[in-house]
């Protein structure tokens, strides 16, 4: 018998045994640019920041519930004129006039009379009193006040006397910046030019025009001052309509400016105030003799000052105040008896 291969056909050849040892690649990339990477959503659970630093916020309007003063000495009075109400709150040196004036048409700027608010200067009735006290005027000349206490008022500077309390350098630095003017020669001449022309007449053909529907030579903020300007004399001052539209001459705001600008050049030197009472009975001739009342004076000193520089509230203010709390100044003196 034949002896069998250990190596026959039906048997499995035994597994090789080899020993290997993995080797690792490594490879290193120092820098990838990226294009573009477009995602849709993510998710943050969580985000910490350390700080954060703002430049500039802007606020538009801000509520402040508590003052944090200890004691204020606060007098309140409110009174009805005219279907107006009128508050006065007085606060230590501080005088705040409070109107509210409803149903009013026309005026779409800001809604400017919605809710005025008149802060004089920072002078106590004491200060106020003591300073007229110091700076009395005779009373022959008491009547010429009137010429000029519009702009005196809204400048801030009380209109029952010639004197102004406000600091010369200011003044001085107005007079250049707003008029241009240094010298007493250049005082005496914007004087003379006031009196003679002035921007009534430079105004007049202008102002015309437009009353008759001819507006090719006004720009649109022109016709919205004076609208504006002509629905504030009616809705706020309480004025008649046919008074305010019968105005044909912008003579009031030359003759106001007259009165100011006197008060100014007395202050700060450039004229006497005996030169100063002259140019205030200058404008109270020409005021006597373009004008029947002082509403009339008034309403051509607003609309004459809304189309020479635009509509502006403060001589307004002061108007409303000679119309109603202080009205006992123009009944005194009637613009006929100057």
């Amino acid at each position: 018998m034949a002896s069998k291969s250990k190596n026959s056909s039906n048997q499995k050849p035994s597994a090789q045994k080899t020993d290997v040892k993995s080797k690792k690649n490594t490879t290193k990339i120092d820098e990838i640019k990226i294009d573009e990477v477009e995602i849709d959503e993510v998710e943050i659970d969580e985000v910490e920041i350390d700080e954060v630093e703002i430049d500039e916020v802007e606020i538009d309007e801000v509520e402040i519930d508590e003052t944090g003063l200890d004691e204020v000495d606060v007098k309140i009075d409110t009174y009805d004129i005219d279907g107006v109400k009128v508050t006065d709150i007085k606060m230590d040196e501080i005088s705040v006039r409070e109107i509210d004036v409803d149903g009013i048409e026309g005026i779409e700027v800001d809604e400017v009379y919605e809710e005025l608010i008149y802060v004089e200067d920072s002078l106590s009735d004491e200060e106020i009193e003591q300073f007229l006290a110091t700076h009395p005027v005779p009373p022959e000349m008491k009547k010429y006040l009137l010429i000029g206490a519009v702009l005196a008022g809204a400048n801030g500077e009380l209109y029952e006397t010639l004197a102004l309390t406000g600091d010369v350098e200011d003044y001085l630095e107005e007079l250049y910046e707003d008029w241009n003017l240094c010298t007493k020669d250049d005082a005496v001449e914007m004087m003379d030019w006031l009196i003679a022309e002035g921007h009534a007449a430079a105004y007049r053909e202008d102002f015309l025009s437009y009353k008759i529907g001819n507006v090719c030579n006004l720009t649109e903020e022109d016709i919205v001052n004076y609208e504006l300007t002509v629905d504030s004399l009616i809705d706020i001052l309480g004025l008649p309509q046919d008074l305010v539209n019968g105005c044909e001459s912008l003579g009031g705001w030359d003759i106001d400016r007259i009165g100011y600008l006197a008060r100014v050049f007395a202050h700060v030197g450039l004229i006497s105030e005996t030169d100063a009472w002259y140019y205030l009975q200058k404008g109270a001739a020409l005021a006597e003799s373009q004008f029947k009342s002082w509403e009339e004076y008034f309403i051509s000193l607003l609309i004459g000052r809304g189309f020479a520089e635009g509509f502006d509230e403060e001589p307004f203010i002061v108007v409303y105040d000679l119309l109603t709390k202080n009205r006992q100044l123009i009944d005194k003196y009637p613009i006929s008896d100057l």
